[in-house]
């Protein structure tokens, strides 16, 4: 079988990590499922559950990359197109920040597990 695309998503985090100590992840308590965890184990100090807050994630990684930091924030892709839209565009794309934002399960591969995580919400949100 192939690799999967959060495992591979995980393990890249972890060699950016080892090529840029300026590298930090944030995650919104997914890890295990997005694959983050692999850097909180690799780079605990660099590493920041912020819980189930998506927004304060992502201002606070915009506040990292304002020091100069590297951040990579992790949630659902459905969270982070509704509650975390705001931060992503006042904050990281007015000041033109360095920040990655990455919503996980996208797509019709997570619609079993709830329907507050189906695909066309956060596409809806992104396109308007």
């Amino acid at each position: 079988m192939e690799k999967s695309i959060r495992d591979a998503y995980g393990e890249a985090l972890v060699k950016y990590g080892a090529e840029n100590e300026n590298v930090v992840v944030l995650d919104a308590d997914v890890s295990g499922s997005t694959k983050s965890a692999l850097f909180g184990k690799a780079y605990p100090q660099r590493f920041f559950n912020v819980g189930i807050a998506e927004a304060c994630m992502n201002a606070m990684a915009c506040g990292l990359a304002s020091a100069g930091k590297i951040p990579f924030t992790n949630t659902f892709a459905t969270f982070m197109t509704s509650n975390g839209l705001l931060s992503m565009r006042a904050l990281a794309s007015y000041n033109k920040l360095n920040v990655k934002f990455a919503g996980g399960y996208g797509g019709l591969s997570d619609s079993y597990d709830a329907p507050w995580r189906w695909p066309a919400t956060p596409c809806r949100r992104i396109i308007l």
